[in-house]
C-alpha cells in the first residue's frame, strides 16, 4: 500500500565503517592508542522502514559489542537465519 503522493521507498546498499564506541571514548581521553580502536568496514543493506540494527556475529565479536537479543531473520527468497541484535 502506498500513501497518496508519497514517493516509493526501497532498500539500498551502503558501505559503512563501524567502531567500538567505548574504544573511541577511551582514545579521546588518552587511555587507549587510537590505532587500537576496534573497527570494521562492511557492506550493508539499508531498509528505511527498519526499526533495529542487525550485524553479523563475526562483526559483533570483532568489535567487542554486547548482544542484546537474538532474532530470526526471514529473507525474500524464503531463507532464514538466526541473528544477534545490538
Amino acid at each position: 500500500m502506498q500513501t497518496k503522493g508519497a514517493k516509493p521507498m526501497g532498500r539500498f546498499a551502503v558501505r559503512v565503517e563501524l567502531a567500538n564506541y567505548d574504544d573511541l571514548v577511551a582514545a579521546r581521553r588518552g587511555h587507549l592508542d587510537p590505532k587500537t580502536i576496534r573497527r570494521s568496514r562492511i557492506k550493508g543493506v539499508v531498509d528505511p522502514g527498519a526499526t533495529c540494527l542487525v550485524l553479523p556475529l563475526a562483526v559483533v565479536k570483532k568489535l567487542g559489542l554486547p548482544i542484546t537479543r537474538q532474532v530470526q531473520v526471514h529473507y525474500g527468497d524464503g531463507g532464514q537465519l538466526r541473528e544477534k541484535l545490538l
